[in-house]
């Protein structure tokens, strides 16, 4: 009996699950991150891609909109953790994120590393 490690999550339990897609755009004078989809050991490198790219420009502030994420693995909360770091004090850090996701921030000992906001909108009104 042969057997093959599956390729993806969604492969393993035989469903269609969204890919990992990450969008930057800015938004006044915030750069906003969307994030939506699974993002697993083999997609949080998108995230991680977006992030990096977000914070090239050091905008003062960059909101990661976890809104529309359906799957967030221990890698892309790591990624978060990074970004963190790397914004520093200078660049405000934001995330719009799911009761599921702040619920493992406060978990994981996370959530006093970011502030977190209900809607996007709630996020870039945050710095008027």
């Amino acid at each position: 009996m042969q057997v093959r490690n599956p390729k993806s999550i969604s492969e393993l339990v035989g469903a269609a699950i969204p890919p990992a897609d990450v969008q930057v755009h800015t938004a006044g004078a915030a750069v906003v991150l969307t994030a939506r989809g699974e993002f697993d050991v083999s997609t949080t490198p998108t995230l991680q891609r977006g992030i990096l790219e977000a914070l090239a420009t050091a905008p003062a502030r960059v909101v990661l909109d976890l809104s529309g994420t359906t799957f967030f693995s221990s890698a892309a909360f790591g990624c978060l953790v990074d970004a963190r770091a790397r914004a520093g004090e200078q660049i405000a850090l934001l995330l719009v994120a799911p009761h599921q996701i702040r619920r493992n921030l406060g978990m994981l000992g996370l959530d006093s590393l970011f502030t977190v906001a209900d809607t996007l909108a709630d996020a870039l009104a945050d710095g008027d």
